[in-house]
């Protein structure tokens, strides 16, 4: 009797709606569970991440920057798995132009690529990877098609690609002898696009079998009753007037599978050829969801046909992969889609203030009346200076479709804009022409599992082994003083990492921009007296040196463009050099010129040790940053040798400095007061210090802080870098890059002022904002925007997705 065989399965999904998901595993009979298992446990060791990115528009001008927002699920949650996006621009002729690595907070992350004016113009490949996607199929890494054209006009477009190419697929993926097949088909030009077309399904006799048609996309369907090794061909007529014939897959006696859906139920028929219905032949029919067991039976054909009905209406929307075992081997599969619209976001976006009048105020309000925090991010951009490409994917399409589908969907977003029977069934024609790779079941139960090679490091990390200063030994055991400095932060930040047995060290979860500079020493008991020397396992967060060449269908690369796109790219053409030249002048401050006298490198020592306080005028100061000295004498014959009427009397921790006066007022010995980096100390204890650790020594007649505002010296041990820098000082230095520099959106704000402003504004990109966060407490935000010069008709686009799951995707047009 029908019940739950996995009770556990999807439980991190309870929050999108009502995901106590009925997911209805029906027993008919006792069944071998090896395939459920196989499947948990792959899903168990190797969790998949989906990736979508938001982009503010579709085209650009080479000097402009593309702005994004990149979201991460893996379970159709917010991804945990990994902490670093890799980005890489690809050119036409297939070499990097630019690349990005960004920090993944919450599943998502936030950037730009600043597109060199010395860019061709064509069609981009932009795609994006974790480290842990590495592991697995490429063709499951992110990749969009970007149209990009520079100040000298567009690039020359060839002609229509008329080389075609029609497959087709039986249902289940066999054609079956004597039973009625269902076959789908699918035609595509040399670019990988849909074609039309129409012809009829002949025997070998040249005898009309059946007709056929393209219904969506190039793609359609037809029954066929084949005769076991008869030969079948397609007569086909293309709209250009071309033909071509095309052998159908031969038939061989087995099961057929069709799937049927109704309201309620997916249906499941079994056809047998009629040779094999004396047998009793026992099935598993599993199917799977995001890695997950959703369902699986057994049922044992005693005839023809059989029929099984799996209840659907909890489960989650997206791609169900059924498969049929016979003797735990897959013998037919079929993907079908699941649509519940439990994904849907409830959004709302208004336009308190819509004005498209030049450098008008525009005033919106978006908001998401749920208590479950979410992360979002807007676009509103000029429409007649946007273009849309053909293969239009958005967060919902990507999510629940293309993310999931080995080769190139069409347009991935037309199946989600509607509910009606016509998207619903050109979307079961891509699923019956598409296949399902993410893993396969042969490979599954051959044991061929994915080797791992790339782990999700937690953010960044640097590593290595720890060498004697002969590079010859390991340093096993003890730690590692470090002190780190970003390029972009001048705080320095001290911390300390051991080293293991093995004589490795390991820093992780490091989180800065650019470049850090690392200095390090070894820390023993006698004060860091140790010379080692660092041997780095990488010199970069990115996860591979030589990445292998990865192909990708070019859909969009010399497509014929037509009249209205040319004209939309000729306007946002005469805009870049404009925005780019504006927005330098309002972002940077206006040069200002100071004349002042440049600071000797002694000033720029004391500058960088002393505080105000300790910088007394009229001090002597001797620097032994820019004028060290041999490192044999104490730190007592120092003092008493560039400070003549100073004086050091006793030894060990009872020495003291004294000052000799020789005034009639005053006759004797005055104590002198000893600082060691702006702390009081007693010279005694300090008297071992190496010479070579001392930056700065200082000396003042009088001084606020001492007793009767006496004398004082003030003692400045070295800084890391400056320690470094010293022959013999035990210290290594070392940088390491960081993520990418990202830069802020700028919009101008014409309540301030016009004046100046001599170019005209025709800004493609009105207004982007990345870090829209709503949660229980703050379900709305407002935010505004002035239009440009010209602009007549606004795009706006809003993304993301919350912490259940549930995805928005709101697109308006909005004109007068």
């Amino acid at each position: 009797m029908p019940g739950f065989k996995n009770p556990g399965i999807f439980t991190n999904m309870t929050l999108r709606s009502s995901m106590a998901l009925m997911f209805c595993m029906i027993a008919l009979q006792a069944m071998p569970q090896k395939p459920d298992r196989l499947l948990e446990d792959y899903n168990h060791k190797y969790p998949q991440e989906k990736i979508h990115l938001h982009f503010d528009k579709d085209t650009y001008v080479a000097g402009e920057t593309i702005w994004f927002k990149a979201y991460l699920l893996s379970d159709l949650l917010p991804d945990t798995i990994s902490s670093s996006l890799f980005i890489e621009l690809i050119n036409p002729a297939g070499k990097v132009t630019v690349v990005k690595n960004l920090p993944i907070f919450d599943g998502t992350v936030i950037g730009n690529i600043e597109l060199p004016d010395s860019l061709p113009p064509g069609f981009y490949k932009l795609w994006a990877y974790t480290a842990w996607m590495l592991n697995f199929d490429n063709n499951f890494l992110y990749t969009k098609n970007i149209f990009i054209y520079d100040d000298t006009g567009l690039p020359s477009i060839p002609g229509k690609n008329e080389t075609y190419t029609v497959d087709f697929f039986p249902e289940g993926g066999n054609m079956v002898a004597d039973v009625v097949n269902f076959v789908a088909f699918k035609g595509t030009d040399g670019n990988g696009l849909p074609v039309s077309f129409s012809g009829t399904v002949e025997d070998a006799k040249g005898n009309s079998i059946t007709e056929l048609k393209t219904s969506h996309d190039g793609m359609g369907r037809f029954t066929l009753l084949p005769a076991a090794s008869e030969k079948y061909f397609a007569q086909l007529k293309f709209e250009n007037g071309k033909v071509a014939t095309v052998q159908l897959p031969v038939a061989a006696p087995g099961v057929a599978m069709h799937v049927d859906r109704n309201s309620k139920d997916l249906r499941i028929t079994f056809l047998r050829s009629p040779e094999n219905v004396r047998q009793k032949q026992s099935l598993i029919v599993l199917g799977q969801m995001e890695n997950h067991v959703a369902f699986q039976t057994q049922t044992v054909l005693t005839g023809e046909s059989s029929i099984v009905a799996i209840p659907v209406s909890g489960f989650p929307s997206g791609i169900l992969q059924i498969t049929l075992f016979a003797d735990s081997k897959p013998i037919q599969e079929r993907l079908t889609f699941i649509n519940n619209n439990e994904y849907k976001l409830l959004s709302h976006m208004a336009e308190d203030t819509f004005n498209i009048s030049k450098h008008a105020k525009n005033v919106f309000t978006f908001s998401v009346p749920d208590t479950v925090s979410g992360s979002y991010s807007v676009s509103i951009t000029d429409d007649s200076k946007n273009a849309e490409l053909a293969d239009k994917d958005d967060i919902v399409s990507r999510f629940l479709l293309s993310d999931d589908i080995k080769g190139y969907v069409h347009n991935p977003s037309f199946y989600f804009r509607n509910d009606d029977k016509a998207s619903k069934d050109a979307l079961e024609l891509v699923m019956m022409t598409n296949g399902w790779r993410r893993f396969r079941w042969e490979e599954l139960v051959a044991g061929q599992l994915p080797k791992i090679k790339f782990l999700p490091l937690p953010f960044i990390q640097i590593s290595g082994k720890v060498y004697n200063a002969d590079n010859k030994d390991l340093v096993r055991g003890g730690d590692l003083n470090f002190f780190f400095t970003g390029k972009s932060d001048s705080t320095t930040t001290f911390f300390t990492v051991p080293i293991d047995q093995s004589g490795e060290f390991k820093i992780d979860s490091l989180i800065y921009s650019d470049t850090a500079t690392l200095y390090s020493n070894y820390n023993t008991k006698n004060k860091n007296k140790k010379e080692v020397a660092l041997k780095l396992d990488q010199n970069s967060t990115w996860p591979l040196v030589n990445l292998p060449a990865i192909t990708f269908l070019d859909v969009t690369k010399n497509i014929p463009l037509p009249d209205s796109l040319r004209f939309k790219l000729g306007k946002q053409r005469e805009q870049v050099k404009y925005y780019n030249e504006y927005a330098r002048k309002v972002i940077s401050l206006k040069e200002i010129k100071i004349k002042t006298r440049k600071k000797s490198p002694e000033q720029r020592v004391n500058d960088r040790y002393t505080t105000s306080l300790f910088n007394p005028i009229g001090a002597r100061t001797v620097d032994l940053v820019n004028h060290p000295i041999p490192n044999g004498s104490k730190l007592s014959n120092l003092i008493r040798s560039q400070f003549p009427r100073v004086e050091v009397q006793g030894s060990g921790s009872s020495m003291k400095i004294v000052k000799s006066t020789t005034t009639s007022v005053m006759a004797g010995k005055q104590p002198v007061t000893i600082y060691l980096d702006e702390v009081e100390t007693d010279i005694g204890y300090i008297e071992n210090l190496p010479i070579s650790e001392i930056a700065l020594l200082k000396y003042t007649e009088n001084f606020t802080l001492a007793p009767s505002n006496g004398p004082a010296i003030f003692i400045y041990s070295k800084k890391i870098e400056d320690l470094a820098a010293t022959s013999g000082s035990y210290v290594s230095k070392f940088t390491f890059p960081g993520y990418s520099v990202t830069k802020e959106f700028y919009s101008p704000d014409y309540s301030v002022s016009d004046a100046g402003i001599s170019t005209r504004d025709n800004r493609a990109t009105l207004y982007w904002n990345p870090e829209i966060l709503l949660d229980k407490s703050k379900q709305k935000q407002t935010f505004q925007f002035y239009n440009s010069d010209d602009c007549h008709k606004m795009k706006v686009v809003i993304e993301g997705f919350n912490n259940a799951g549930k995805l928005c995707h709101l697109e308006k047009m909005l004109a007068n």
